[in-house]
């Protein structure tokens, strides 16, 4: 390969990354998570050496293979209907957050057993390489919990793998190929994001947890315990309007509104489910 090129996902390639619909190997699937659209050729098979002496090798199979592509022989966009948009991520994706978060939960769940996990969870530079170890953390939960367990520890973490796949599409906005040239974004709706048909209390009680640890820290613990205490939409709903009240005494108001407009949109998808 031309040390020169830089290659980018192409559609097939970020489809692969959000649903696993070509199931991948676990090793290739983590090279292309990692090709961020920006580094040459030469700068990945340098920076990823230390992985393995195939690395040119697998990046020639992803290429053949249609996941990526040089970004010089793509054709430049033109105007068209817009494509389906990515689910909406919170306001500011905090990476240190983020990290502080997944640790929690691996310490939490895992013990001694974790500190390796929470090492490498801690040494992601980006939305991506989280994502990355989140992936792999997923494959190896049911090695090292009951299938209950991990099932648990998974819906915990499900949510913030999704914000961290969205935030790397945001944040690398070069590294997207679309099947089709698409037109600029039309301005935001007002209105609330409809609520999926399979609304997930699990995953929406995860979700809420993530963004309180994150915001309030430990101060936040007895408020996670309450949300995963909910034991319905309606009762979520309740606890989710009792923090908003309760932010302004616990953050400075720029930082209780940004955590206010973070959860807004759950508290009225909810709202719409119980229409």
């Amino acid at each position: 390969m031309d040390p020169r090129q830089v290659l980018i996902k192409t559609a097939k390639g970020q489809d692969e990354i959000r649903t696993k619909a070509n199931k991948l190997s676990m090793r290739s699937r983590r090279f292309l998570i990692l090709v961020d659209g920006q580094s040459t050729v030469g700068d990945l098979l340098t920076r990823l050496a230390v992985l393995g002496d195939d690395i040119e090798a697998l990046l020639e199979d992803l290429v053949a293979d249609g996941f990526l592509a040089p970004r010089d022989t793509l054709p430049p966009p033109r105007a068209a209907a817009p494509a389906a948009q990515a689910p909406s991520l919170p306001t500011e994706f905090n990476l240190d957050k983020a990290k502080g978060f997944a640790r929690y939960i691996v310490l939490g769940n895992l013990g001694p057993l974790g500190g390796r996990r929470a090492e490498r969870i801690e040494a992601a530079r980006s939305a991506g390489e989280l994502r990355v170890e989140l992936d792999e953390l997923r494959e190896q939960l049911p090695k090292l919990l009951p299938k209950r367990q991990a099932k648990q520890v998974w819906d915990q973490l499900e949510p913030l793998i999704l914000s961290a796949t969205v935030a790397d599409d945001v944040l690398a906005p070069r590294d997207r190929v679309p099947d089709t040239p698409a037109a600029p974004p039309p301005a935001p709706a007002t209105a609330a994001p409809p609520l999926p048909a399979d609304f997930n209390l699990d995953k929406a009680k995860g979700f809420a947890r993530y963004i309180v640890l994150g915001a309030l820290g430990p101060v936040g613990a007895r408020r996670a315990e309450r949300i995963e205490a909910a034991r319905s939409p309606g009762d979520l709903r309740l606890e989710l309007e009792d923090l908003r009240e309760a932010l302004p005494k616990l953050l400075s108001k720029r930082q209780a509104q940004q955590v206010g407009e973070q959860i807004e949109p759950l508290i009225q998808s909810i709202s719409q489910l119980q229409v």
